[in-house]
């Protein structure tokens, strides 16, 4: 199906990202990125960052199980 083809595209992205601004977070927290988190993050908490980034993650790890689901039963002999 169409929605579940797009729903699995959108969540790989979505956690793609999410990792990459977590790793940017990580960095500005130990140091190793030096600056403004606001510049790249567009908050001025890394502790903030990093909870909703993880939350971010959960979400298209969870949008991804359903699509995983929607394309079994889709596929299952009738």
């Amino acid at each position: 199906m169409f929605y579940t083809r797009i729903s699995r595209f959108i969540a790989g992205v979505v956690i793609v990202i999410g990792v990459v601004r977590l790793g940017i977070a990580v960095g500005f927290a130990t140091g190793w990125i030096t600056g403004d988190p606001a510049v790249l993050l567009g908050s001025g908490s890394i502790g903030d960052v990093i909870d909703q980034t993880v939350s971010i993650i959960f979400a298209a790890l969870v949008v991804g199980v359903l699509t995983d689901i929607s394309r079994s039963v889709m596929l299952r002999p009738r």
